[in-house]
């Protein structure tokens, strides 16, 4: 189950006042800015850590931005199975096994270790950006 960051803005009344005046199309639009910007050290570590046979995965690795009905944000994704080359009759799915692990293969997570690490670097990154992107406004 993913876990969300409720996000407020927070360095002033003057900025939150902003912020909540923008539309919501404009402010889901800084917040998918912002949160792909934030995600950017975590997508290096990922790309870092990821195990290389062919290194397939890991040149598949990229940030995808998501809004749903209450949330906007960024991921780290991998590759489609096309993009990895996964035959359309195989089992698995070779990102999945690799972090998560299999009867066969033990687990060597590399997204989950990143986002870990990196999540108070994203966090601080993302702060920033909303507030630049609100003085911009």
């Amino acid at each position: 189950m993913p876990k969300f960051i409720d996000i407020r803005v927070v360095g002033g009344k003057r900025l939150n006042k902003k912020f909540n005046k923008l539309d919501t199309k404009v402010k889901g639009k800084i917040m998918r800015e912002a949160t792909k910007t934030a995600m950017q050290p975590v997508l290096e570590l990922a790309k870092n850590r990821a195990p290389v046979k062919t290194g397939l995965m890991r040149r598949s690795l990229k940030i995808a931005s998501f809004r749903g009905r209450n949330a906007v944000g960024a991921v780290v994704r991998t590759g489609t199975r096309r993009q990895l080359k996964i035959l359309a009759n195989a089992k698995g799915y070779y990102p999945a096994a690799v972090e998560y692990g299999t009867r066969k293969l033990r687990a060597r997570p590399f997204m989950r270790s990143s986002l870990a690490a990196r999540k108070p670097q994203a966090l601080s990154i993302l702060g920033r950006e909303i507030k630049a992107m609100l003085r911009r406004a």
